[in-house]
C-alpha cells in the first residue's frame, strides 16, 4: 500500500531517492597539533524523495489524488508517507504532472503521469 496523508495512492507508483540519499552529515578538520578530527551525525531530515508514475501511459495519479496532494502542498502540512520500501514524515514541495489522455473536461478518476516531490522532515 502507498499512502500520503489520508490518501491511498496507486500501488504502481515508483519512488526514487531512498537508497541514494545521504545518511550522515560530517566534517573533517586537522588541529594545530596535526590530529585529524572527524565528526558526523545522522541526517534525519531535509532529503528529497520523488514519487513518480512508471510511464506506462496509464497515469497512476488520479485527479482526486492530485487535489489532495496539492492541498498538502498549499498548506505545507507535514503528513505520513508510506511506500512499500519505507515510511517517512514529509511535506509536499512539488507536483509536476500531465493528463495521460487529454480531455478538456477531466474528472477526478482521470489518470495523470508525472512526479510528486516530497521533503523528509
Amino acid at each position: 500500500m502507498i499512502s500520503l496523508g489520508t490518501r491511498i495512492l496507486s500501488d504502481h507508483l515508483l519512488l526514487d531517492g531512498v537508497f541514494t540519499m545521504p545518511l550522515t552529515v560530517s566534517s573533517t578538520t586537522i588541529t594545530l597539533g596535526g590530529c585529524v578530527v572527524h565528526q558526523s551525525i545522522e541526517q534525519t531530515g531535509g532529503q528529497k524523495l520523488e514519487l513518480y508514475d512508471p510511464g506506462d501511459g496509464l497515469g497512476h495519479f488520479t485527479g482526486a489524488d492530485l487535489r489532495a496532494i496539492n492541498e498538502y502542498r498549499r498548506t505545507a502540512e507535514p503528513v505520513d508517507f508510506i511506500h512499500h520500501i519505507g515510511s517517512w514524515r514529509v511535506i509536499v514541495i512539488g507536483v509536476d504532472v500531465q493528463q495521460s489522455i487529454k480531455y478538456s473536461d477531466p474528472i477526478d478518476a482521470d489518470g495523470y503521469a508525472g512526479t510528486v516531490t516530497l521533503l523528509i522532515i
